[in-house]
């Protein structure tokens, strides 16, 4: 069978070259134009020539209306100063000015002509577009003049994405986002057309610079079968792009210490050291009408330290430098090229938490280069090819934040003080990459069973592979004065891959079934084969000792996920329109499950004691190693199942409320689980820990399996405040071979409530405003549901042991990690007298549940283990966050469209003091539920740009 899959993958990549080389442009970069002419009696109106004018054009694109009166404009750019005229011989000419064309959608221009001589044209100002009739899909577009205004901390465009309806950002300073429930690994990034997803994680690897984004789609739900491997939203970006004149801007931003503001005093207030971001953006025409250019750098400098740190040794810098450039090849009016590259540097140092000395600190150094090559043909009025081919090829190298300290110092943590000494955890020098071939067909058929049908048949084709080498520092323990007892953990590093190769084929048809009714159908297929090439086995020094480990298979998945939906307008004005979908999606491979986990070049954990005069182990025995640890070969895809149903409405030219109702039911998710250890029930009293005496077997953790507590410090910790007193039932391990799988499970599933209620109004007569009430209800499980208090959620096993132990599914069945009831978001521009300009980014949400953690005695479970006291939503919650971040803005314009901008950015206006997570949520410990993770206070960031 691999034999096979692999030669039928082969051949789809060979034709996908031939297409190559013979006719190539992104994804889902561009927009569309479609609309109905009508006389004035209402009858349709075929043969109307419908011309097409616009900067990011060259020339003029022209098309003729069918004999239904209807016409559609493919593959334009996103932008608001396109040009429409509507000849017929016999009639008044007709045009529309100003035409905004969004990235992912279609803009609506339906015209009525009126008999008469032919006359100069009547054009008329263009509606901003509100409602998208030919499409079911939920989520929100950013333009050009939101991106511009939008008071964000330029953490690239994660800012922009976090203020769609139903988007949670995973922290005040953090890049995830969680989209109604889904985790924050569910979702797909897409930069021009590229897909920058690491399969390690499933997160976004390129960053680019925020002034060179030309528009972003958040895609929520409903997206149609052209996007597979994905359970959550998918974000869209496109870059800015040259033409036949040349314009760019220059820009300096700098946050003040002087003007930050505290709003903690317990401890060390969070403290601003230094931050500078500049960039230039250039682009313009290499030779007018045939090939454009855009070029755009970043610099940035950020140096704080947190709160409840100590800035004299807790100070963070990070820099990141972002390079951009694409060319605009236009061959002739049907074909064209598009080379994009993309080139993100980042240095990411940690901070000190209280307790860490300067030597824990650590950095992660990233390369991220992202190549992109694609092609569109106009092979008909009726027909267009786009194909690309993308990729990225990153190095990332996480250690000691002091380059001359060695990357492998063993670590000491001081059980009685909590003090931690030495180097950090671990530290790895990795690779990833993904390289991806996209070719996609759209076809306009007119009359075609008893409607017109826009049909987009596609293949998609990558590799992917995440990997490189991996060291865990010696762990040490340390007990008494002095540190006169030491014991702890060691391990040697090793090398591992984790890689995949996927295959998808899609078809899409946009069905106009009447004037009112559309339907949106499609189907997609993915194979998706997981394994781990081939590695050699290293020694203490990272030197290959001459044993090779063979190529791995683990698995591979094959789904089918149909989509259906529906938008029909109520109205005959098309300005009330009842949408609705139901869609399966597939999750994404996500190798961070087993890569550095399954398979022979991991190494094994060995524990023992600690000679610190001597700094060396002795007696070590093997505490784990990772031949129990397995894949199942049925393992499956985890999925997720979308009912959507919307209500838009438009009132007057530019304003628009929508509804939306959702329900995603989650299934198949992963966990691990043990087959060959054998368990009894035990009703354990909560709160009754049961010992006193610190070495006895009960109260301490059984490292080698002998019975024997090993003084691992986890000792009698007293009373429990906060027990319930209530009996819960445990699994007791009594006996056999633990052998674990990862493998779906039951027990991982969610089932999301949603409805969201939207306020839209496009910029027009000097202002824009865009709102979103938000209710959200998600229970379930993660693999983090038995964690401690936060709204980050994961949906991955990476880095989780979760079902090792069958007590993690105690009480972890209740809401998820992003279940926040309440958010409402507002986004407002308004373009004042004089030429000032104020914007306003406001999010108020609820905060995240609070849990409370319990650790029974060992001797209860024989295991190490930890789990929720209540289930997750029932032990309150984190305060309310409400940050209201601020713009002022004045122009100064002076000839030839140039122009200097003053900008004063004011962060969190009201110096909101929520925070984000607790310093513990075990209820024994004495920092339970003490306020950690605070959000940034207020701070004011000044800048100037030049346009021109």
């Amino acid at each position: 069978m691999k034999t096979l899959r692999l030669r039928s993958a082969g051949s789809v990549l060979g034709m996908l070259l031939f297409l190559l080389s013979t006719p190539l442009h992104a994804q889902r970069v561009t927009g569309q134009i479609a609309g109905t002419v009508k006389d004035d009696s209402g009858a349709v109106l075929p043969g109307v020539t419908v011309s097409l004018t616009g900067s990011r054009l060259v020339g003029t694109r022209t098309t003729v209306t069918n004999g239904n009166g209807y016409f559609r404009l493919l593959n334009l750019p996103p932008g608001s100063d396109y040009e429409i005229s509507f000849r017929l011989e016999g009639f008044q000419p007709q045009g529309r000015s100003n035409v905004r064309v969004s990235l992912g959608s279609t803009t609506s221009e339906n015209v009525t002509m009126s008999l008469g001589e032919l006359t100069e044209t009547l054009t008329i100002i263009a509606e901003a577009p509100i409602i998208d009739t030919d499409s079911n899909e939920v989520g929100a577009n950013y333009g050009r003049d939101w991106v511009e205004s939008a008071p964000v901390q330029r953490l690239s465009f994660e800012d922009l994405v976090a203020a769609a309806p139903g988007s949670l950002r995973g922290g005040d300073r953090s890049g995830r986002t969680m989209v109604y429930g889904s985790s924050y690994d569910e979702n797909s990034f897409q930069l021009d057309g590229a897909d920058v997803n690491d399969n390690f994680f499933n997160e976004q690897l390129a960053e680019p610079n925020i002034d060179a984004i030309e528009e972003i789609e958040v895609l929520s739900l409903g997206a149609p079968a052209e996007y597979g491997n994905l359970t959550g939203a998918v974000y869209n970006i496109v870059t800015r792009q040259g033409t036949n004149q040349f314009h760019g801007d220059l820009n300096f931003y700098t946050q003040p210490s002087g003007l930050t503001d505290e709003n903690t005093d317990d401890g060390f207030a969070f403290d601003r050291d230094d931050y500078i971001d500049y960039s230039a953006q250039l682009g313009g025409p290499l030779k007018l009408d045939r090939l454009w250019f855009f070029a755009s750098y970043q610099h940035q400098e950020d140096g704080f330290s947190d709160a409840g740190v100590d800035p004299a040794i807790g100070l963070a810098t990070e820099e990141n430098d972002r390079y951009f450039a694409k060319l605009n090849l236009h061959i002739n009016d049907r074909h064209s090229l598009q080379f994009t590259y993309s080139r993100d540097e980042a240095i990411e140092p940690s901070s000190l938490s209280p307790g860490e000395s300067p030597s824990t600190k650590f950095s992660r150094s990233r390369e991220t280069p992202t190549p992109g090559l694609g092609y569109t043909g106009v092979l008909s009025d009726k027909t267009v090819l786009d194909a690309r081919f993308t990729g990225f090829y990153s190095t990332v190298f996480l250690g000691p934040d002091d380059p001359s300290q060695p990357p492998d110092l063993p670590r000491f943590y001081a059980l009685d003080t909590g003090d931690i000494s030495g180097g950090h955890y671990y530290f790895y020098d990795l690779e990833p990459s993904r390289s991806t071939l996209n070719v996609k067909v759209s076809h306009l058929a007119d009359e075609f069973l008893d409607g017109g049908h826009e049909f987009q048949f596609g293949v998609q084709y990558n590799e992917s592979e995440a990997g490189g080498v991996y060291g865990y520092n010696d762990f040490v323990l340390t007990y008494g004065p002095g540190y006169s007892y030491g014991y702890g953990y060691t391990r040697v590093p090793f090398s591992y891959s984790g890689n995949t190769e996927a295959l998808g084929l899609f078809i899409d048809d946009t069905w106009r079934v009447t004037d009112r009714l559309t339907l949106n159908l499609g189907v997609r297929y993915d194979s998706n084969r997981a394994f781990s090439k081939e590695q050699n086995e290293l020694d203490i020094n990272l030197q290959p000792t001459g044993v090779v480990f063979p190529e791995v298979e683990h698995y591979t998945w094959e789904n089918i996920s149909p989509r259906l939906g529906f938008s029909y307008q109520l109205t005959d004005d098309g300005r009330t329109v009842l949408k609705g979908h139901v869609g399966r999606y597939h999750r994404a491979i996500a190798t961070g499950e087993f890569a550095n986990v399954v398979g022979p070049s991991i190494k094994p954990i060995f524990a023992g004691f600690y000679d610190l005069p001597s700094g060396s182990f002795d007696d070590l025995f093997q505490l784990t190693d990772n031949s129990n640890l397995n894949i199942d070969p049925d393992y499956e895809a985890p999925r997720t199942d979308q009912f959507i149903l919307s209500l838009e409405k438009q009132f007057g030219r530019n304003i628009g409320v929508n509804l939306n109702v959702v329900h995603k039911r989650g299934r198949n998710f992963a966990a691990w689980r043990d087959i060959g250890g054998i368990y009894e029930d035990f009703v354990w009293i909560d709160g009754d820990y049961g010992c006193a005496d610190p070495v006895s077997a009960a109260c301490s953790i059984d490292l080698d399996g002998d019975g024997a507590g090993d003084l691992d410090g986890q000792v009698d910790p007293g009373g429990d405040p906060f027990a319930t007193g209530t009996p819960i039932t445990l699994q007791r391990l009594i006996g056999g071979d633990r052998d674990f799988l990862i493998t779906n499970r039951d027990e991982m599933d969610n089932d999301i409530w949603a409805a969201s209620l939207g306020f839209v109004r496009p910029m027009a007569n000097k202002w824009s405003l865009n709102a979103s009430l938000t209710w959200l209800q998600s229970e379930g499980r993660t693999p983090d549901s038995g964690g401690p208090s936060s709204v980050q959620q994961r949906g991955g096993l990476q880095f989780r042991n979760f079902g090792r132990n069958p007590n993690d599914f105690v009480n972890s069945g209740g809401r998820l990690r992003g279940d926040l009831p309440w958010q409402f978001k507002s986004q407002l521009v308004y373009q004042l007298p004089r030429d000032f300009l104020v914007a306003v980014n406001l999010s108020v949400r609820s905060g995240a549940n609070r849990v409370r953690r319990v650790s029974p005695p060992r001797g209860v479970t024989n295991l190490r283990t930890r789990i929720l006291g209540q289930e997750r939503g029932t032990f309150g919650r984190l305060p309310t966050q409400n940050l209201v971040d601020l713009r002022l803005q004045k122009d100064f314009s002076f000839g030839n469209d140039k122009s200097i901008v003053i900008i004063a950015d004011i962060f969190n206006v009201l110096n909101d003091d929520a925070y984000e997570v607790v310093v513990s949520s075990d209820s024994t410990s004495s920092t339970f539920n003490v306020p950690d993770d605070f959000v940034f206070p207020r701070r004011v960031q000044l800048g100037v740009k030049f346009r021109f």
